[in-house]
């Protein structure tokens, strides 16, 4: 199973500026090639430090992978993984990306960054056209570990109305939803879901339930 992936690329710099060459080639050692029918190249160009875009995805056939570069300043990169198959299940990443590096994001993970320089330019390759019926935001002061990143910023990201208004995992996780070509439902575990607020309640009411039952069994008797 893919995973998210930083790849380090070299750059030549002399007295004309930087050269940085593009290898679809993985990781620091070039052992794994990473081969895709790329057909489309996005260019997002943002003016000022701190203008956060995410967390994004596209559903079913219409999936995309992406290969997310600097061209222009740096940006703290964010991939949670969605596949309820996957062994990093719901686990949130972050890569520091600059002009030397570019991050490889498989089908099926929601994608976003924060920019952490005035006029960064982000260019990514997808191996899928835009679909509006199958994109999804999530919210990401939803995932805890975002939030903490940026709240150590001390800064109010730039933030787009829609992804505001995205949204949260919670929610996001209890709808049915096409993952690639199959419907799954991408529900949590019920370890995750015990470990959290949402869980706890859920617990809670499923215990007064049960009681609410033994009582009216015990007052039939």
């Amino acid at each position: 199973m893919e995973k998210a992936t930083l790849i380090y690329n070299p750059c030549f710099a002399d007295n004309r500026g930087v050269f940085a060459p593009l290898p679809l080639v993985f990781g620091e050692d070039k052992i794994e090639i990473l081969r895709k029918d790329w057909v489309q190249s996005n260019i997002s160009y943002n003016p000022n430090k701190f203008t956060f875009r995410g967390m994004h995805l596209q559903e079913g056939p219409h999936a995309q992978a992406k290969l997310v570069k600097v061209v222009n300043g740096s940006i703290i990169d964010f991939v949670v993984d969605l596949r309820p198959k996957s062994p990093d299940y719901l686990k949130v990443q972050e890569f520091i990306v600059t002009s030397g590096s570019e991050v490889y994001v498989p089908r099926g993970f929601a994608h976003g960054f924060i920019t952490t320089e005035d006029n960064t330019v982000v260019q990514y390759l997808v191996d899928n056209h835009y679909n509006r019926e199958s994109e999804r935001s999530i919210l990401w002061s939803s995932f805890p570990e975002i939030r903490k990143l940026i709240k150590e910023q001390h800064v109010d990201p730039i933030i787009s109305d829609k992804d505001l208004n995205a949204t949260p995992i919670h929610d996001y996780l209890l709808e049915p939803k096409l993952i690639f070509d199959t419907v799954e439902w991408q529900g949590r575990s019920i370890n995750n879901l015990y470990n959290s607020n949402f869980g706890v309640v859920l617990a809670g009411s499923l215990m007064l339930l049960t009681l609410l039952c033994l009582a009216i069994l015990n007052f039939l008797k």
